[in-house]
């Protein structure tokens, strides 16, 4: 057959069976514009396969059924993208409360400024220990070894030091 010939048969075969096709993915998606995106999907596969198209008595089951399963995959796809689109609607809500607001930034450069006096008004021993501990990150028995401590007395420092860190953010 000639591509003259085939391209004249589709277009009468289209013309036949596109409103049809139309009408019921309009009925079951209730959207002009979907329904007309999924008519013209079915007919470009069809156009790919003219063997689908050019010999078939019962065309008409078979578009329902190439129909039928075109909706479905599409209500499918839909759902899933909705879902992402949620979850991505909820993350963004979450990353915007973490995110610090000018307020946080005020209240956390104020924390900051009473931890250090704090620290700068403990006694040097303690401040060294502390200092030690959780900025140079050094474990309690190094400390107590360098410092020519031992392990249960850099614990009570640290202790204090918390303690003392507590009461200056409280009040």
């Amino acid at each position: 057959m000639n591509s003259n010939n085939k391209v004249t048969r589709f277009q009468a075969f289209f013309e036949k069976k596109s409103p049809k096709v139309r009408a019921l993915a309009f009925q079951l998606l209730k959207s002009e514009e979907d329904a007309k995106d999924i008519t013209q999907d079915i007919f470009v596969k069809l156009w790919e396969n003219p063997d689908l198209w050019m010999n078939c008595e019962k065309m008409s089951n078979y578009l329902y059924a190439v129909e039928r399963n075109y909706i479905y995959n599409y209500l499918k796809h839909k759902a899933v993208t909705s879902d992402y689109l949620e979850i991505a609607a909820e993350r963004m809500k979450v990353a915007e409360q973490e995110l610090p607001q000018p307020h946080d930034e005020y209240c956390f450069h104020e924390v900051e400024l009473l931890l250090q006096m704090a620290l700068e008004r403990m006694p040097e021993q303690r401040r060294r220990v502390f200092s030690m501990s959780r900025e140079e990150e050094v474990p309690f028995l190094e400390i107590a070894e360098r410092l020519n401590i031992s392990v249960r007395t850099v614990e009570r420092h640290i202790y204090k030091a918390l303690q003392d860190l507590r009461k200056s953010i409280m009040y």
